[in-house]
């Protein structure tokens, strides 16, 4: 109609009353694009109750086994003989690293897969030995090793940084895990 001529079109100098009311109305009902605070909320609470074991590098006792939430740090040294080298694995990979740890202490010879494993579960020990409770939380990120766990450790400020930090981490790695090769 208005190429046509049978309207005319009016240019105001500003908004009229009714459309902004169309403006405001359109914010309003339109979420944003990503919703970041609920999924950093999910993220959060993913992280934090995930379950993890810590195992002393030394005596290799069982140190704490739990959610990450329930760690704290009087559990951050080994109660059978004081150590705190204590090397974060995985729930269901902790007698495969009690494995590890044990050889390692007897001075026994490693395949090259299983040196590497070794040599993460305890830069994960220095790790936590250095950063406590926040080397934990990174450590629990998933596909989060601890040359990246060491990375974030050194530029953190605050509680959300580091969090958010694991999280981009992670969604680093969930995008480059398809051309890795030797890795799980």
């Amino acid at each position: 109609m208005a190429r046509d001529g049978r309207m005319a079109v009016h240019a105001a100098g500003s908004i009229s009353h009714l459309g902004r009311l169309g403006i405001q109305s359109r914010y309003e009902i339109v979420a944003a694009e990503r919703p970041e605070g609920e999924i950093f909320q999910l993220f959060r609470e993913r992280l934090l109750d995930t379950r993890i074991a810590l195992v002393c590098c030394n005596c290799l006792a069982t140190a704490a086994m739990g959610k990450v939430r329930e760690i704290t740090t009087d559990l951050l040294a080994c109660k059978k003989c004081g150590a705190r080298m204590l090397a974060e694995a995985s729930y269901n990979y902790l007698e495969a690293a009690k494995l590890l740890l044990r050889q390692n202490r007897d001075s026994k010879a490693f395949a090259k897969d299983e040196q590497r494993q070794l040599e993460a579960l305890l830069d994960s020990a220095a790790l936590v030995a250095a950063s406590g409770l926040d080397a934990v939380k990174v450590l629990a990120g998933r596909g989060v090793g601890s040359k990246t766990a060491a990375r974030i450790l050194a530029k953190m400020n605050t509680e959300e940084s580091l969090l958010r930090d694991i999280l981009s981490a992670e969604r680093q790695y969930f995008k480059t895990r398809a051309f890795w090769k030797d890795r799980p």
